[in-house]
């Protein structure tokens, strides 16, 4: 046993932080004779365990909420933190895409009201960091002129001919837009202990639909309301899980507050959805002692729910996940994907599944698990195989899947590669991956029959920096082009007249746009700058406008081909402007 003073200096916190961790009942200590602390071995574990969850930047809320659950549960909870730290990364960058931006050219010129295309301040400002995802954003600062072109192109004149040629931007091919129709009427979602959760509305902002809330706490306890957050993510749209619908906050006794659960549209149309005709959040309601007083899914049902067809949610997820703007906006590689059914056992099924490479350059199998059993379950796999080699024994995933609901199960095979490999250069070629699958429900029983499964899976190299240097200086992007546009000389006699002459429109936009970044280059005449720069935006958004009209997907052969070369000649020709 050991007391206070030697926990604080072998720990290397103070006594008053081990006084809190005992009074918030994280790390009780027990007592001498004399009413000192006391500490043993198992108290020793768990201190560590609370301070390296500390470390990762967990809440005590959320640590002490762990520190109940089984290692399986830590695990899946730590898991899904990633999830949601990287889509925060993903955000933060974007953000600080758009600083530096501002910081190396200066403030953005005010659009003046005859010249803009949006309503308010706030609409061109969104608009404007959309385009990055774009072929250009056209930008001009006050006493300079530049251009930010393509996605993420930030950096100086060295590196935009890279960014301007990859292959994300010499494209740009859509999912389609998000219709905006659904709405809710007001809807009570939990009414009971002088609690109260209304659905008040479905609002539509640029990059995501807001379900609004009213939480009333009537009772006499500070609660806690969260949604997404610890334990399982249980919301779906039209029957298919998904990530967004973050919630977590607090209301104080006789508190009334407004809050809302916001779903991505990037995620929602990847997924094969272009609509909301219901919605269903799996709530978590708490108190200061962390007890669970609710813990259950909800529906929200939308003026479109009667006429949804719900039958084509797989064919809808297929189209989207295979189109030609997941490769060529999104930067994924999706080399082999089978609608086989790989996996059947008492409703739970495995209908696709697919093996991809991001832009990060991870190999990830992703499996389309369908739950068409009547209960929530949690599908599980185990047992991870890469090209017949075991890499880790033991539960490798563990999704929730509520009833008649489909969800995306990620095997995320580099990562188990560089954790659990004793060398890694003997998986630089992944050629099968293997698995354990099964379902379990919510007390943790089997409810469908375990199954080995094997993934025969094309080989997509896994390149060393040094390697991709050196591939990238022996095949640039502007070769990429130059073979896209001869390869596709052939088909250009068959498009269609109204296309070509839009794709020639569009060209002509551009070098137009050339033009004037030679004329004021060197000029220091900022007032006729701006006044061009006014006109060029607003030419600017009506072709992107009509370019985003187009169905890219179900383009012919020849007018695929035409769009291709068009914007590969753009492409070549903003890169000799920089």
């Amino acid at each position: 046993m050991k007391k206070v003073n030697e926990v604080s200096r072998l720990a290397g916190v103070s006594k008053r932080t081990l006084q809190f961790y005992d009074d918030e009942g994280l790390l009780p200590a027990q007592r001498s004779k004399d009413n000192y602390r006391l500490y043993d071995d198992a108290a020793l574990e768990r201190l560590w365990e609370i301070l390296v969850y500390r470390a990762m930047g967990l809440d005590l809320k959320e640590i002490k909420d762990l520190l109940t659950l089984s290692e399986k549960q830590k695990n899946q909870y730590l898991e899904k933190k990633i999830r949601g730290l990287r889509q925060q990364i993903r955000q933060l960058n974007g953000q600080m895409e758009f600083i530096s931006y501002v910081q190396q050219n200066g403030m953005l010129p005010v659009p003046t009201e005859e010249n803009t295309v949006e309503k308010t301040y706030m609409d061109h400002i969104a608009v404007l960091r959309k385009m990055k995802k774009r072929l250009m954003m056209v930008m001009v600062a006050m006493g300079m002129a530049c251009s930010l072109m393509a996605c993420g192109l930030l950096g100086n004149t060295q590196d935009s001919e890279k960014t301007l040629t990859s292959k994300k931007d010499n494209f740009g091919f859509t999912l389609g837009k998000f219709s905006k129709k659904a709405t809710i009427e007001e809807k009570v979602l939990y009414d009971k202990d002088n609690v109260k959760i209304t659905a008040t509305n479905l609002e539509y902002g640029e990059e995501a639909a807001n379900l609004k809330l009213k939480i009333k706490n009537n009772s006499k306890k500070k609660l806690t309301f969260s949604a997404g957050t610890m334990g399982y993510g249980v919301n779906a749209i039209n029957g298919f899980m998904v990530s967004g619908g973050y919630l977590n906050c607090e209301a104080d006794a006789g508190e009334s507050i407004d809050e809302e659960m916001s779903f991505d549209y990037e995620e929602l149309i990847l997924l094969g959805m272009k609509e909301i005709a219901d919605i269903r959040v799996g709530f978590t309601i708490s108190d200061e002692d962390f007890n669970n007083i609710y813990t259950k899914p909800v529906q929200i049902k939308t003026s479109l729910a009667d006429s949804y067809d719900y039958s084509k949610n797989s064919k809808n997820y297929h189209k989207a996940i295979t189109s030609k703007a997941v490769k060529y906006t999104y930067d994924i590689d999706i080399p082999y994907f089978e609608t086989d059914e790989i996996y059947s056992s008492n409703g739970i099924k495995v209908v696709s599944e697919g093996y991809m490479k991001n832009a990060d350059g991870d190999r990830v199998l992703f499996l389309e698990v369908q739950n068409n059993s009547e209960n929530m379950i949690y599908f599980q796999t185990s047992d991870l195989k890469v090209n017949e080699k075991k890499l880790y024994d033991g539960t490798w995933s563990y999704d929730c899947i509520l009833a008649g609901c489909t969800t995306l199960v990620n095997i995320d095979v580099d990562y188990g590669i560089e954790s659990y490999a004793e060398n890694t250069k003997d998986f630089e070629q992944v050629e099968t991956i293997g698995f354990t699958a099964q379902a379990e429900n919510k007390d943790e029983y089997v409810v469908s029959e375990p199954s080995e499964i094997t993934v025969t899976v094309p080989v997509i190299e896994k390149k060393l920096e040094n390697d991709t240097e050196q591939e990238e200086g022996e095949n640039t992007e502007d070769q990429k082009a130059d073979a896209v546009v001869s390869t596709d000389e052939q088909s250009e006699g068959e498009v269609d007249a109204d296309f070509k002459k839009m794709m020639d429109s569009y060209e002509d936009f551009f070098d137009e746009y050339i033009e004037f970044m030679k004329k004021y280059e060197n000029s220091d005449d900022v007032a006729g700058m701006l006044n061009d720069y006014a006109d060029y935006m607003t030419k600017y958004a009506d072709y992107m406008q009509k370019l985003n009209d187009v169905d890219t997907d179900n383009l012919s052969t020849a007018d695929a081909a035409y769009y291709t070369k068009v914007q590969a000649r753009i492409v070549k020709k903003l890169a000799e402007i920089q």
